[in-house]
């Protein structure tokens, strides 16, 4: 199987630091499969390597400018993958 995770349509980043990188995203996405998939605690890629994210350019997800404040990104990153949970 794979799980994709299409985020288009999301908001474009904005002048606030609750804006996220690629990087984050599959850092959250990971945490997000290890707490929801792997009750007994061990951390292993394999759903990780079945998974695909969808990060449009320009978005809160995605921003296409390297100045974008990204300190407090778990506040929009949260609720996002908490829909899939």
């Amino acid at each position: 199987g794979k799980i994709i995770m299409d985020f288009e349509g999301t908001q474009p980043w904005g002048y606030h630091s609750m804006n996220c990188t690629p990087a984050g995203m599959d850092g959250g996405m990971f945490v997000t499969l290890t707490q929801h998939m792997n009750f007994e605690g061990l951390v292993n890629d394999g759903a990780w390597m079945a998974t695909e994210l969808k990060l449009p350019k320009g978005t809160w997800t995605n921003p296409d400018n390297e100045m974008v404040a990204t300190a407090t990104s778990w506040a929009l990153l949260l609720p996002a993958y908490g829909v899939f949970q």
